[in-house]
């Protein structure tokens, strides 16, 4: 995936039920502390009756809220239950 990018998902549940469409930096602690874990919440809309469409944060510098790298990609309902992860490559 890109920065800025849009892009849409299919669900198996309809997508009004959909309340958040989520980025997560996985860990890599070292010391006690994790400086790169982070959340992002993606702009997303309803596309149809069973997809999403969702827009990645931009690349602009200095790619602070979202720097380059591998995320976890959630969607969480409306009742804050998250879907199973898929790991993709943001650049």
């Amino acid at each position: 995936m890109h920065h800025g990018r849009t892009f849409t998902l299919t669900t198996d549940v309809p997508a009004v039920n959909i309340d958040r469409i989520v980025l997560v930096r996985p860990m890599a602690a070292t010391h006690q502390t994790e400086t790169e874990q982070r959340v992002i919440r993606l702009m997303s809309s309803v596309a149809g009756p069973n997809s999403i469409s969702a827009t990645m944060p931009n690349g602009w510098h200095p790619h602070g809220l979202a720097p380059a790298g591998y995320y976890m990609l959630f969607v969480l309902d409306t009742d804050n239950v998250p879907s199973v992860a898929r790991f993709i490559e943001l650049h």
